[in-house]
């Protein structure tokens, strides 16, 4: 077993701050789909607002104005939807871009560090050809759901429970807010 390599001070580095190391060049695409999810959320939120004002059309006496509130709500209920469309896109094609990339650097610093040990190493039963492979394969790939998949169900759960809070805290009752949250 080879110990983490050091960081500056001299202690070994955490396999998780080598992972996001190693994701430090795709910065941009992690901040854009952290954006596309901050998006997606409040833009569901609205949606349900506009469908409490949809629902108020049928009680419109007047056919006309009706049919042009239906049509004026269908529009905006449209449009918000292709806006989440976009954002949810957007966010999963950042996410697996750097999930990608990423499975490919750990798969380049693999076969880098396998190209290195003698012959001997080989002979060892831990490490035959069908485990080497395994772990180019298989487990450098679950990494990837770490920092592609997961890492966008975290950053949408985070905004959905932030993007709640600051709507309960605004539109309702503060006191119930806190109630729901202690009841958590």
């Amino acid at each position: 077993e080879r110990a983490a390599p050091a960081d500056g001070k001299g202690r070994p580095q955490k396999p998780a701050a080598r992972l996001f190391r190693m994701q430090q060049p795709d910065a941009l695409f992690l901040g854009l789909g952290a954006l596309f999810a901050l998006g997606t959320f409040p833009a569901v939120i609205s949606m349900y607002f506009v469908m409490v004002d949809v629902l108020a059309v049928f009680f419109n006496s007047d056919p006309d104005q009706m049919r042009a509130d239906a049509v004026f709500f269908g529009g905006i209920l449209f449009g918000i939807g292709g806006f989440i469309v976009l954002a949810a896109t957007g966010d999963t094609l950042c996410f697996n871009v750097c999930g990608a990339h990423l499975t490919r650097r750990l798969r380049g610093v693999a076969m880098r560090s396998l190209l290195r040990p003698e012959l001997g190493y080989f002979d060892r039963p831990g490490n035959s050809s069908g485990e080497l492979t395994t772990l180019l394969s298989e487990k450098i790939t679950k990494v990837n759901g770490l920092s592609g998949e997961k890492l966008q169900q975290l950053c949408r759960t985070a905004l959905t429970v932030i993007t709640s809070l600051t709507i309960a805290f605004a539109l309702g009752s503060w006191q119930v807010t806190f109630l729901v949250i202690g009841g958590m």
